[in-house]
């Protein structure tokens, strides 16, 4: 009898597929630490925590392997590991190598400036699904301007041939600043040429400490409509949509399908809902489902301006986000009512 070889990809993506299809939990993003060997001045994660500032309060190597072994025995099949960067971790391959022996396809989150020869040739042993490097200019001066590292490019880019020589999966992708935006076709086509997928995303938040610095980096609406939207985009509601205390808080699947774990190991719904966690105690995916239920139950308890817009569920707009950039889950941002307005406003007026 002859057996069809179902292609790596192809089988990762049916069995998301059926997963999905069964309404259960089926991905897990893991930050194993918040250090990094870049200071990314619009990262979200702040400075303190980048230099390794509650390292001690990580778990330890044995603490990920049972909390791994509880996350897959929950139904989860596909692991990210991001940080900050694994890579800072000394036992980042031994904690992937226990995620990929349960089966797990895993993805992995890199500046890929801490990849050597000797993880490259591990990681071709033990694949990898993908690893995702943020590349976010190709001109040392600026990328130094936005890792705020002296010597970061050379050490990203040495960490990339190393990925493509050992014909690794991964792919590039760029955050556009006020800083980089010119930048972005040269990077763009860097990626055409190494022959790997190529993103970018042009959203930028706020730090987790409330800190709106990384703010000043991002594109103006007009600049975002101006370089990425030709026409319009959201069409008319076709639907009517609930307003005032009767619309949901949470529009997005935060949730739905997957949670997030953080470097001391408290499951939360989202990386940036970190007041809605909790510390594994039994049945950690019954006690994801029910803080997760609990949270998309919630409506507005206030009259704002997102409780009835006719917009909202085009706009960008979360509430983790408007706690951590006003102090308030329920505030509108005026930047996301601008951005929507300016996208929209051939169709239909945000009302903020």
């Amino acid at each position: 009898m002859q057996v069809k070889e179902i292609p790596y990809k192809e089988e990762s993506i049916s069995l998301h597929d059926k997963i999905w299809q069964k309404g259960k939990v089926a991905q897990c993003q893991i930050e194993l630490t918040f250090r990094c060997s870049h200071r990314c001045n619009y990262c979200y994660i702040p400075p303190p925590l980048l230099e390794g500032k509650e390292k001690g309060k990580e778990l330890n190597t044995e603490a990920w392997k049972k909390l791994i072994d509880k996350i897959v025995s929950s139904g989860v099949q596909w692991i990210s590991f991001t940080g900050g960067d694994p890579f800072t971790r000394e036992d980042f391959l031994e904690i992937y190598l226990h995620a990929k022996k349960k089966g797990t396809f895993i993805n992995i989150l890199t500046n890929a400036g801490n990849i050597n020869k000797e993880t490259a040739k591990f990681l071709k042993l033990y694949r990898p699904f993908t690893i995702e490097v943020t590349l976010n200019s190709i001109k040392e001066d600026t990328f130094e301007k936005i890792t705020r590292v002296k010597g970061s490019l050379k050490k990203a880019m040495e960490g990339i041939f190393l990925l493509k020589e050992f014909s690794l999966p991964f792919k590039i992708k760029f955050k556009v600043l006020t800083l980089n935006l010119k930048e972005m076709e040269a990077v763009a086509k860097f990626s055409r040429e190494l022959k790997v997928p190529f993103n970018f995303n042009f959203l930028v938040y706020p730090r987790l400490d409330g800190s709106t610095e990384p703010l000043k980096y991002r594109l103006t609406p007009e600049t975002i409509k101006e370089e990425f939207f030709q026409k319009d985009e959201y069409p008319p509601p076709s639907l009517h949509l609930p307003e005032g205390d009767k619309r949901k808080i949470f529009k997005c699947g935060a949730g739905t399908w997957s949670f997030s774990i953080s470097p001391e190991g408290k499951v939360m719904v989202c990386p940036f809902l970190r007041e809605y966690s909790f510390s594994p105690k039994g049945n950690l995916l019954k006690e994801f489902k029910d803080l997760s239920h609990t949270l998309r139950e919630k409506n507005f308890t206030k009259n704002t301006p997102c409780s009835r817009c006719s917009l909202f569920y085009f706009c960008s707009w979360c509430p983790a986000i408007a706690f951590l950039e006003t102090g308030d889950y329920q505030k509108n941002i005026p930047y996301y009512c601008k951005l929507t307005r300016i996208l929209g406003k051939q169709k239909v007026e945000c009302e903020a």
